[in-house]
C-alpha cells in the first residue's frame, strides 16, 4: 500500500522570517472546527491544569462551529478568560499567520485521518503536540517535529507542560524543508506521476 498524503502549499505556509520566540510567554494554538470529535473541551481542562505549574502558558483557539459557545463559557466557568483566546475563522494566509504567531500547534482530537492542520503548522517551522489519534502520528516521527501523547487528559496536560518547558529551538527551517520535501504540492504531483 502506498498513502498518497494531503499536499502543503510551502508558499502559504512558511516560517515568519521576523518571529522571534520570547519565554515570556508560551503561546499554543488550536486550529479546527468546533466540533466533539475535536475534543476541545479535553484541551481546555488540560490548560488549565498545565497552567497552574506553567503559568506563563496561554492558549489560541482558532475558528468556528457548533460548540464554540459552549467551550467559551468552559473557558469562563474554568476562570481562564485572561489566558485563552478566541481568534475567528479565517482562510489559509490567515491560518498560516497564527501559526507563525505560536510556540506550538496543538492537537487535541479522538480521531484524525491525515491532520492536514498538523503539515500546516510544520511547513510554518512550528512543533506540534498531538493526542495518539491516528493520522498525526505518521508525521511526528522525530522529537524535533513535535510530540506525540497519550489519547486523555493526563497525556494532554503533561504534553503541554513538556511543550512549554522546551527551549526554543532552531529547527524551524528544518520542520518546513521537511514538509516542503516530502509534502508540497510539487511533491505530491511528482510522486503521482
Amino acid at each position: 500500500i502506498d498513502v498518497l498524503p494531503n499536499g502543503v502549499d510551502p508558499t502559504v505556509f512558511h516560517p515568519a522570517g521576523d518571529r522571534q520566540p520570547t519565554r515570556e510567554v508560551v503561546r499554543a494554538l488550536w486550529v479546527g472546527h468546533f466540533v466533539e470529535v475535536k475534543r476541545v473541551e479535553y484541551l481546555v481542562r488540560a490548560f488549565a491544569r498545565a497552567l497552574q505549574s506553567r503559568p506563563r502558558l496561554r492558549l489560541s483557539l482558532l475558528g468556528d462551529g457548533p460548540e464554540r459557545g459552549r467551550i467559551a463559557s468552559l473557558v469562563a466557568d474554568l476562570g481562564l478568560t485572561a489566558c485563552v483566546e478566541f481568534l475567528p475563522a479565517t482562510d489559509r494566509a490567515g491560518v498560516a499567520r497564527a501559526m507563525c504567531a505560536h510556540d506550538f500547534l496543538a492537537v487535541s482530537s479522538t480521531t484524525e485521518t491525515f491532520s492536514l492542520v498538523t503539515l500546516e503548522a510544520l511547513a510554518c517551522g512550528v512543533p506540534v503536540l498531538s493526542t495518539a489519534c491516528g493520522g498525526p502520528q505518521d508525521l511526528i516521527t522525530q522529537p524535533w517535529l513535535g510530540s506525540i501523547v497519550s489519547n486523555d487528559l493526563e497525556g494532554l496536560t503533561s504534553g503541554l507542560v513538556d511543550m512549554a518547558d522546551r527551549a526554543p529551538g532552531d529547527d524551524t527551517a528544518r520542520r518546513h524543508a521537511y514538509v516542503r520535501d516530502q509534502f508540497s504540492w510539487d511533491a505530491i504531483a511528482g510522486r503521482l506521476i
